[in-house]
């Protein structure tokens, strides 16, 4: 992962904690982000939390 990506996802974790009142992504989600950010193909299937 490079700085510039870092600093992005820096960015996004204070942004879901200030938005959303998480702490961090859900497993999974960082990793989508960073190859998304990466400009590399990515295929994310994800629960949706519903019950």
């Amino acid at each position: 992962m490079n700085t510039e990506t870092e600093s992005i996802l820096t960015k996004a974790k204070q942004l879901l904690k200030q938005y959303f009142g998480y702490e961090q992504f859900r497993t999974g989600q960082e990793e989508l982000i960073s190859h998304i950010l990466n400009h590399e193909d990515v295929l994310g299937i994800m629960p949706t939390g519903a019950r």
